[in-house]
């Protein structure tokens, strides 16, 4: 069914009627009274925390800091949603990447990165390894997986489906 065939019900309450035609007149459309006077222009709603570790700093990784941390009002109030990194590997922990995020969550050890706590891991190091060990860590736990790393898919993607479907999470690629 195409997005065109949906039928929506319409409350009864909803209805707009336009005052009927007088001699000499036009129609004027209604003021909205009532209920619809007081809709306030922004809905807030509570905010659904999402724990990130990212693999991988460089310009798809860093391009990601930014945007959430650009777009953090705009995610927040459209969908619900804030995301919060938690921890970030990269191979130089020294290096200044001038992103607005602090330099405490840069780590360069493996085995810290694996072992944090998150709902969502990231990978953007690219090439097989250390991506297909992350990817496995990842999954394994039953925590969510993004990646775009093509090398990965083609020679570990029926594994890696195979364990996201086996511990009840998700695989995402492009």
């Amino acid at each position: 069914m195409t997005p065109q065939q949906l039928e929506v019900e319409t409350p009864s309450d909803l209805s707009f009627f336009l005052p009927e035609r007088t001699a000499g007149h036009s129609r004027q459309h209604p003021r909205l009274t009532g209920a619809f006077s007081a809709i306030e222009p922004r809905l807030t709603r509570p905010q659904t925390t999402i724990r990130v570790a990212l693999a991988g700093c460089g310009v798809v990784g860093g391009g990601l800091v930014r945007l959430l941390h650009e777009s953090a009002s705009a995610i927040g109030s459209r969908f619900g949603v804030r995301f919060v990194i938690t921890k970030v590997l990269v191979r130089d922990t020294t290096r200044d990447r001038k992103l607005p995020i602090d330099s405490e969550l840069f780590t360069n050890d493996l085995d810290s990165f694996l072992a944090n706590d998150a709902d969502v891991v990231i990978e953007a190091v690219g090439g097989e390894e250390p991506a297909r060990t992350i990817a496995i860590s990842a999954l394994r736990r039953g925590t969510k997986l993004i990646t775009a790393n093509k090398e990965l898919i083609a020679a570990h993607g029926e594994i890696l489906h195979a364990l996201a479907t086996e511990n009840a999470t998700g695989i995402d690629f492009g």
